[in-house]
């Protein structure tokens, strides 16, 4: 692969974003918080506790927490990813071993560790010999098939060809976003400022760049362009953008920001490249990360990617990962088809026999983000696509 497509598919990595922590310091991370719940209070039901407890540790976000909350402080604080982590090794020839992924990224959506083979549980692969990537057992459950399966692969090809000029994925896209380019922004307001709050509002959106295209100084003070076109008009306050990315029932449990957007199925946002145009729509979306009111920290995203809207959208996949590049998108266009095949690790739906075929690919990522504030708006949907179209 040429120094050109490492870039593209290190763009591929923020395809999951845009629909886009660490734990207290006596547990190793932020999915090992304990289900907090007390005689007093209704048992809560939610992705902290949807699978029984396991002696295997299998990973799970935090439940909120319990007893009375501060009064809301009233701020609105605006956060704009800064460095991203795929969970990939950082080491080119372990990019394919799963041991070596970062096991703080991504969840259990499963309820199993897929021992012995690393198969999936809830449904059946559709190349169970895995052809370019054998299936192998997620660490404690965690399942991220597109970083593993996906990206992996992609980035080991990359590594092969380009040698001592490789650079990894995400450091890549944490360039482009220290340049002030296309990011991510969080709003998170109604909060109380402390590490408890049982509900507190959460937006998210696509960012454009900084209002000036110059670099951020990460001092709180950066302007940045929301990829909405308006702030929301019922709210008044400038920087609370008008999205369907937003709910008031996130909650805050010590010190993690924890947001549940299944509602949101799917979920359908638009990312640039370059120009490119990308839409994208995730199902089963969740947000976890250690938040003060200076940063978040580990922000992980989790979620799952429809195989059939991953291929029916597979040119425009190959042109926003190209950023228009003809030859990228040209390799692109025959390898995602099959890949995406092989990733398929999911069902959509919970209750179907698990005879049947695979039929979404789970996904995590996770970054840190620093305090910001939106300077102006834009519509992210507006911007021009690319010509290419695979056969």
């Amino acid at each position: 692969m040429r120094a050109s497509a490492l870039r593209a598919v290190g763009a591929a990595a923020c395809a999951s974003c845009a629909i886009a922590a660490q734990a207290c310091e006596d547990i190793a991370d932020v999915s090992d918080f304990r289900i907090q719940q007390t005689a007093t209070t209704a048992p809560y039901h939610g992705p902290c506790n949807a699978c029984p407890a396991s002696a295997a540790s299998l990973r799970h976000p935090p439940c909120p927490p319990t007893g009375d909350d501060a009064a809301d402080d009233g701020e609105v604080y605006v956060y704009v990813l800064r460095k991203m982590y795929l969970g990939l090794p950082g080491v080119p020839a372990d990019l394919l071993d799963p041991a070596d992924y970062d096991q703080g990224i991504g969840y259990d959506l499963d309820c199993s560790s897929r021992e012995p083979h690393g198969l999936p549980v809830l449904c059946a692969p559709i190349n169970p010999s895995g052809a370019k990537v054998p299936w192998q057992p997620y660490p404690r459950g965690i399942d991220n098939s597109l970083s593993q399966r996906v990206f992996g692969y992609l980035e080991k090809l990359a590594a092969q060809t380009m040698g001592s000029s490789y650079q990894p994925l995400d450091v890549g896209i944490s360039n482009d976003w220290n340049a002030g380019k296309a990011s991510i922004l969080m709003v998170v307001y109604n909060w109380n400022g402390t590490p408890n709050d049982s509900k507190v509002s959460y937006r998210v959106t696509s960012s454009l760049g900084t209002v000036h295209g110059v670099a951020p100084k990460w001092k709180g003070e950066d302007e940045w362009i929301s990829g909405i076109a308006r702030p929301d008009p019922n709210l008044g306050k400038f920087e609370i953008p008008d999205t369907d990315f937003a709910t008031d029932d996130a909650y805050v449990s010590n010190g993690v920001l924890f947001v549940d957007m299944s509602f949101l199925d799917p979920a359908n946002a638009y990312i640039v490249n370059n120009g490119a145009s990308l839409e994208v729509s995730m199902h089963d979306m969740t947000f976890t990360g250690k938040i003060s009111k200076t940063e978040v920290t580990r922000w992980n995203v989790s979620a799952l990617w429809s195989l059939n809207d991953f291929k029916n959208a597979k040119s425009d996949i190959a042109n926003w990962l190209s950023g228009c590049n003809s030859f990228v998108s040209g390799f692109l266009c025959q390898t995602l088809p099959s890949l995406a095949d092989e990733a398929a690790d999911m069902p959509l739906d919970r209750t179907a026999p698990r005879t049947r075929s695979c039929d979404a690919i789970s996904l995590s990522w996770a970054a840190d983000a620093y305090r910001a504030h939106i300077g102006a708006y834009e519509s992210v949907s507006a911007a021009a696509g690319c010509p290419i179209t695979c056969q």
